[in-house]
This record gives structure tokens, sequence and C-alpha cells, in this order.
């Protein structure tokens, strides 16, 4: 008789798919952790923009300034895009086991922090980097006489044109590839997924023929009923039908 653990218990191999889907994840993670390197947006100041009629002197020419990932000054980047680069290191690091054919091991944790990823860099390349200024009072006033602006933040979406660098670009594109391969990793996981462990076995019951508590052949633990003083004309014995298991 084979031995070995019962159907279902173990660890699953994972289909190729699945092991496919890890194996992008992990180059997805590796790729927008190299590329945070690059600029996370590009800054471009057009100072003729601003010439008004007091200012006519100011020289033509464009100034490009690049935000990195990591850049503290002159313009710092925003503290959310260092998670950028971070949660597609862990989408990376817990899809490594599904690269392995180790089976549902950190699944659902990469396709988590790989959407994360791809959410957090979408946010950000929407969304403008620079802080909003206004001013009231006569300070307003005499800025506006000055520049013809209304407000400062007038004046900087002129002259100031941002947007989203190459780092940023390519996390979001990679990121989404990254999300689609650990999302598709999961599922076809999923699939393979035995619909639980087998039920308990029954008793066997003895083999025809069988002496009684023979093993593996339904022994149950109780002893046959012994009849109290000699045995009577017409009661049956031990081994009798009256004293089988069961009947009584």
């Amino acid at each position: 008789m084979p031995f070995g653990p019962p159907s279902g218990f173990g660890p699953r191999p994972a289909s190729p798919i699945a092991r496919i889907g890890a194996a992008v994840t992990l180059a997805a993670g590796l790729i927008v952790l190299f590329c945070s390197l690059l600029n996370l947006y590009t800054v471009t100041v057009t100072p003729s923009a601003a010439d008004t009629s007091n200012y006519n002197d100011i020289p033509s020419g464009t100034v490009d300034v690049g935000i990195g990932f990591y850049n503290v000054a002159p313009l710092p980047a925003p503290v959310t895009a260092l998670a950028i680069p971070l949660l597609m290191l862990v989408a990376a690091l817990t899809a490594l086991p599904g690269v392995l054919g180790r089976g549902a091991q950190g699944a659902l944790v990469s396709a988590v922090a790989a959407i994360a990823s791809t959410l957090l860099s979408l946010v950000l390349m929407i969304a403008n980097p620079l802080p909003s200024v206004e001013l009231s009072g006569k300070l307003a006033t005499d800025f506006s006489k000055e520049t013809n602006f209304s407000s400062i933040d007038d004046l900087v979406s002129r002259v100031v044109d941002v947007g989203p660098g190459a780092g940023l670009i390519i996390a979001l594109i990679v990121g989404l590839l990254g999300s689609v391969g650990a999302v598709l990793s999961y599922l076809q996981i999923g699939a393979h997924k035995p619909a639980g462990a087998p039920g308990p076995v029954g008793p066997v019951p003895p083999a025809p023929g069988a002496p009684y508590g023979q093993p593996g052949m339904g022994f149950t633990g109780q002893m046959p009923r012994i009849a109290d003083g000699p045995l009577q004309p017409g009661q049956p014995g031990p081994g009798g039908p009256g004293n089988q298991p069961g009947a009584w």
C-alpha cells in the first residue's frame, strides 16, 4: 500500500501562465527601480513669456530643470514619489516564488503592490507639483499693476511649464504591465486551487470470512459480548449470529 500525503495537500506546481505573469512582474519591478534614477518631472521656464509693458528687456530663451525621484533641493520631489519604486520592488520580490514555481506564495501581495504603484504613478502624472501662492490686500493690487497678472499662480502658469519626466512615464507604463502580470498570476493560481481537503475516511467493513479484529479488516475496538455463565441450549456462542458487532 503506497504511503504519502492525501490528495489536495502539499505544494501545488504553478501553471506556465502563472510563472510567466510572475516573471513579467519581477522584470517590471526591476525596470521601475532603475528608471527611478531618471527625472520625475521636467520643468521648463520661459522668462520672456512674462514680458509686459513694464518689463520689455527680458531676454528670450528657456531654462530646463529636472526633478528626480530622490531630489531634495532646489526643487524637492513629492514624498509620495518614493513609494513608486519601493512598491514595485516589493512586487518584484514577492513575485520571485511564483517565477520559481512555488505556487501561491506572495502572489496576492505582489498584485496589490504593483497596482498601488501604478495608481500612484497615474496620480502624480496628473497632479501639479508646484505650490499654490495667493496674495491679498494692497500686495495683490500692486502685483497686478506691475505685472498685469491677476495672481502669482497666473504668472507661474504662463512662465513655468511642468510635465512628467521620463522616469514617471516609464514607471506608469511598466507598472501597468507588471500589474497585469501579477493579477494574471494570482488568478491562474486561484483557478488551480483545489476545492477543499478530502473528507474523513469512513470505517472499512470487515472482509467476508476474515477473523474478527484482524488489523485493516474493520476492527472497531469493541470486544464481542460474552454470555454470563454456561451457555444455555439454543443460546448463540461468541462467534454466533447474535454476537456479531452491530447486533446490539
